[in-house]
């Protein structure tokens, strides 16, 4: 086989991984061949192999590739992060998480299938169990928010309740009902933003 330069063996993994990430949303791990991504990703099987040893290896790169994407700058949840005034903008907070699941919606997909298949094995100690809960700006407000005393709980637990709630309905709105683009549903999150600081008793 020859030497691939840097370069080509980049493009030639983020083929084979992009190939990878649509057979395992359409057919399942367990349903999608070794031979199935190497044809769709335009590569020998041996070729293939040359990169991952096996679909497992594969599974494992392409998280590690979404945990690079979603570190990136440009996310839309690391730039609402940083100039967070929770809880008082907690519908662009939404706005940030639904772009999110909108731009990478077939990682969420394949969460799923990991869940269904696995157990949720691959994704149980990931990157997103608390993600972005030690960014800079967060912390910053978190330190606020405690200094003024105006939760009556840790800012840190009251941020991911309200993160999770508002991540959980999105993602089915997003992925299940296939709502038009713009915070699904604006009155459902309102609802969600007025239970988060006010209840739900008149």
């Amino acid at each position: 086989m020859p030497v691939l330069s840097p370069e080509r063996k980049k493009k030639v993994r983020e083929n084979i991984e992009l190939a990878a990430i649509e057979c395992f949303v359409t057919k399942g791990f367990h349903g999608t061949t070794t031979r199935q991504i190497a044809q769709a990703a335009g590569v020998s099987t041996g070729a293939m192999y040359a990169h991952y040893p096996g679909k497992d290896d594969l599974f494992a790169a392409i998280i590690e590739r979404y945990r690079i994407l979603f570190g990136r700058a440009d996310n839309p949840l690391l730039k609402h992060f940083a100039t967070s005034r929770f809880p008082e903008d907690i519908e662009g907070l939404a706005m940030a998480i639904e772009a999110v699941i909108r731009k990478h919606r077939s990682f969420w997909l394949l969460w799923y299938v990991d869940v269904l298949e696995f157990g949720g094995k691959h994704f149980s100690e990931s990157f997103l169990q608390d993600v972005g809960l030690d960014h800079p700006g967060l912390l910053a407000r978190f330190a606020e928010l405690e200094a003024q005393g105006s939760l009556r709980m840790d800012a840190r637990l009251a941020f991911r309740t309200v993160y999770l709630h508002l991540f959980n309905h999105l993602i089915v709105e997003v992925l299940f009902r296939n709502s038009a683009p713009g915070v699904a549903k604006r009155e459902e999150v309102l609802a969600i933003a007025d239970i988060s600081l006010r209840g739900i008793l008149s």
